[in-house]
């Protein structure tokens, strides 16, 4: 079964046949490359052409990561399931405003209802009251006419959400503000961390697709970034970040030894890294009993059947729906 494989030292990385050689302070790694699904490189790699060809011709993605955490640059490989009728069909979808505001609505719709789900687990009053905060949010997802009000309706349910969050942890993990680039908290950079990785899988996923990655609906395509990846997030953050989040300060696993502090900024450590990325992949790989397929699936496997989906939208086979969890 093909895996994903972080690299948290910096180092070189080559080929030898079919084996991948990865060289850094920690010693020496051999992996298998038809077991590599995609690689996340949280340290500055040396990548040797040999590396580069490979990895084009086997369609593993090379996922990099910044300093503090955040998500950098993909080397994307060359594609293998180009699909010219897609490639319109996406393009027909966002520019007629319509069909983008369908699509955007449900990429919007399913986050807040995510939302709902996991503070449904809690129970107090400012969970009450961000709770229905977010349902008159829901409400008013189908009443935007453009891309800005139904990004309006997103921001003030993320607020809501993270209100409600604070409520239910201890003082040195309040969010107290989302902030992004880069964070100055802990909670806020493992928020930031987890969605990072969570729209680097996205894209993996898509890259296993017909849709280009470059064409959204949400957020406006521009240079520089797979927008996609940033619409199909929006469902699955909430799911695998959010929820990893939660389960690490409440249970205590992480904690402040696990951060280093810059100029303000704080960031996973190399400690911290391994131990996130660690549960991450577990998440990644435990399985659920997919009501609609009625067998087990993995995390992983959830987001590229959400792909899936909206491409059969665009082909008109089946209206999309975003995934909204029941557990």
């Amino acid at each position: 079964m093909k895996t994903d494989y972080h690299i948290i030292h910096e180092g070189d990385i080559n080929i030898d046949g079919g084996t991948i050689i990865i060289k850094n302070s920690s010693g020496k790694n051999a992996i298998p490359i038809e077991n590599v699904r995609a690689i996340y490189a949280h340290k500055p790699l040396s990548l040797s052409s040999g590396f580069i060809s490979s990895i084009s011709k086997f369609g593993i993605p090379v996922h990099f990561f910044g300093y503090y955490g955040n998500y950098e640059a993909t080397l994307w490989p060359k594609e293998k399931d180009v699909s010219g009728d897609i490639i319109i069909r996406q393009t027909k979808y966002y520019i007629n405003l319509d069909l983008r505001m369908e699509i955007a609505r449900s990429f919007v719709s399913g986050a807040l209802h995510n939302f709902n789900r996991i503070l449904s687990s809690y129970k107090n009053d400012s969970i009450y009251k961000n709770m229905e905060l977010i349902k008159k949010e829901i409400n008013n997802i189908e009443a935007s006419k453009s891309i800005s009000e139904l990004m309006g309706v997103e921001g003030r349910g993320h607020n809501a959400y993270f209100n409600a969050l604070d409520s239910i942890l201890d003082d040195k993990y309040k969010i107290i503000k989302r902030e992004r680039r880069p964070p100055t908290n802990i909670s806020n950079s493992l928020i930031s961390f987890g969605n990072s990785l969570v729209y680097a899988s996205v894209l993996t996923e898509i890259y296993n697709t017909h849709l280009n990655p470059t064409i959204s609906f949400l957020h406006e395509p521009s240079e520089r970034r797979f927008s996609l990846s940033l619409d199909i997030s929006e469902i699955f953050k909430p799911i695998i970040s959010h929820r990893l989040f939660l389960f690490l300060v409440n249970k205590k696993i992480i904690n402040e030894t696990h951060f280093d502090s810059d100029l303000g900024k704080t960031f996973l450590n190399e400690k911290g890294k391994k131990l996130y990325l660690t549960y991450y992949e577990q998440k990644l790989n435990e399985h659920i009993l997919h009501r609609s397929l009625k067998k087990n699936v993995s995390y992983q496997e959830l987001i590229r059947l959400e792909i899936y989906k909206l491409e059969k939208h665009l082909l008109g086979i089946n209206t999309y729906k975003p995934f909204i969890i029941w557990w």
